[in-house]
Order: C-alpha cells, then sequence, then structure tokens
C-alpha cells in the first residue's frame, strides 16, 4: 500500500523530509497526526468552490450520485483526480505565500500531486494535458523554466486545444 501525503509547511515553516515520513508512519501505525495530515491536504470549503466541480464529489462520499456521475464522465481514473484537485490548490497556496519556504513548499507538494496522477491515470486519460500544463506552472513558479517548457510542449501534442 502506498500513502500520498504532502504536508507542506508547519506555521509557515516547511517540515523536512524526514518529519513528513515520520509523521506518515506513525499515522499508518498508530493513527496519531492522521487529521493534521488530511487537514493540510484537503482544500478549505473556500479553496473547494474555486477548483473545478467535480473535485468536491470525488473528495466527497464515494457512494453519492455525483459520484457515480463522475465515474461515468472519466471513467476508473477518476478515482485519482483528488491529487490532481490537491495539486492545483497547492499551486494556488503558493501564489498567496508570504515567504519563499512557503511558497516552494506549496510548489513542490503542487508537483507530487501531478506527478502521481500522470503515473495513476492511463496514457490516454482527457485530463492529461491538463495535468502537464498544470505541472509545467508549478515548475515555472520554481524557476524552473526549461523543464516548464517540456512540459507545455508535451501537454499541447496531447492536445492542441491548450495551444
Amino acid at each position: 500500500m502506498e500513502l500520498h501525503v504532502s504536508y507542506p509547511s508547519h506555521r509557515g515553516r516547511a517540515v523536512p523530509q524526514a518529519w513528513r515520513q515520520l509523521l506518515v508512519l506513525l499515522c499508518l501505525i498508530f493513527g496519531a497526526g492522521c487529521d493534521a495530515l488530511a487537514e493540510q491536504w484537503r482544500p478549505t470549503e473556500q479553496e473547494m468552490a474555486m477548483l473545478p466541480p467535480y473535485c468536491a464529489d470525488r473528495f466527497g462520499d464515494n457512494k453519492s450520485p455525483a459520484f457515480k456521475h463522475w465515474i461515468g464522465v472519466f471513467g476508473w481514473d477518476f478515482i485519482h483526480l483528488h491529487h490532481y484537485c490537491a495539486g492545483l490548490n497547492f499551486i494556488s497556496r503558493a501564489r498567496k505565500a508570504v515567504s519563499r519556504r512557503e511558497r516552494e513548499g506549496n510548489l513542490g507538494s503542487a508537483l507530487q500531486q501531478m506527478d502521481y496522477v500522470l503515473k495513476a491515470t492511463r496514457p490516454d486519460f482527457r485530463l492529461r494535458g491538463e495535468f502537464l500544463l498544470n505541472r509545467a506552472i508549478a515548475l515555472s513558479l520554481l524557476g524552473k523554466e526549461g523543464e516548464a517548457i517540456a512540459n507545455l510542449e508535451e501537454a499541447i501534442r496531447f492536445d492542441p486545444r491548450l495551444a
């Protein structure tokens, strides 16, 4: 079982990778800290309102009619879209961040989420171009223009409407 958790900062300070891994391990063993990890990762109500409409349904009850509707629209790859939604939200948080450390932590978390959906979904999944486009945005905001351009070119090859 693989657990994908992003915990970019605590009180405005970046949490070192070793501490994040320890928190995930404690969460798995004892259930300790799971709520705190989920709270940092899950969009707030205000943030959710700024995300695509399927995000709220993906973060919600997987037995709801809305969830089933989106499975019909996207297929089973929909089960991974909360990672994409979280990635979009981390990009948004990064744009509002006051400190460089918080900004970079949020952008790093956004990249982790985009990488997850790129690996977990089918290569022909209809949102792949958007995943790549938003990955390019996060890379650009980190000053990694070369990698950002490569992702943008791949996004446009996948979906020319993104040009």
